[in-house]
């Protein structure tokens, strides 16, 4: 299975997974341009939406014109994709779709939309297994052995407490972080409670500006797993 990574930030993200027959595309938040420097859109089967917000979602429409569309009934409610609405595709929790030579599973995420996914991927050409999770505080989940794992690792949680008491972070920001993104603690439970022996490559997603470390995250994960891990660029 290959997987690129194209963005991962509160600025916009997507990236693309291939098998050698199928490209599927995760997230539609940055511009087309920067998607067709990786691959021609026709190239690509479908899109898959983890949930609205803009950084994950902006350009859903624009993707619309080139690709069906696959995403909770939740996510469509709040967008909007006018003439290109044939192109949607309502995912339900737990239900297997097949897009290609990919099974996808949705699996209940926890953040603050109308009704959040991650992914569950199997190739039937590769027989690999990918577990995508990005904007979900943790999840209910534990799965098979799984060959490559996508997962936000947005922040610390001593260094969020610690800029929330100087005063850096507001009550606000904070409450919606804890609530609604994976700290580092939350990554490794995670990782944990899962069967990690046959697992490949961990992809650490959507790494806060202020309240990660990038190199201190990667060598914690790849000291706890064994694995080789990468951080998604920005």
């Amino acid at each position: 299975m290959d997987i690129i990574p194209i963005a991962s930030s509160s600025f916009g993200n997507a990236y693309l997974i291939a098998d050698g027959v199928t490209i599927l595309l995760i997230e539609a938040g940055i511009r087309l341009e920067k998607i067709q420097e990786k691959v021609e859109l026709t190239n690509i089967r479908a899109c898959l939406l983890t949930h609205e917000h803009g950084d994950h979602a902006k350009f859903a429409k624009k993707i619309a014109k080139w690709m069906p569309i696959y995403a909770s009934k939740g996510t469509f409610d709040c967008l909007d994709f006018g003439i290109y609405n044939y192109q949607k595709n309502i995912l339900k929790p737990n239900k297997m779709e097949s897009i290609g030579t990919f099974r996808i599973i949705p699996i209940k995420a926890f953040h603050d939309a109308k009704e959040p996914f991650a992914y569950l991927l199997k190739s039937t050409i590769t027989e690999e297994t990918l577990l995508f999770a990005t904007d979900t505080r943790y999840l209910e989940n534990v799965f098979e052995p799984l060959d490559y794992i996508m997962i936000e690792c947005n922040y610390d949680e001593s260094t969020l407490q610690s800029r929330y008491t100087s005063g850096s972070v507001t009550k606000t920001q904070y409450k919606r972080l804890v609530n609604a993104h994976m700290s580092l603690q939350n990554c490794i439970k995670l990782l944990k409670a899962n069967d990690l022996s046959k697992l490949k490559e961990i992809y650490l997603m959507h790494l806060s500006d202020k309240n990660s470390n990038e190199q201190d995250f990667k060598r914690k994960i790849q000291e706890i797993t064994g694995c080789m891990v990468y951080v998604c660029p920005k």
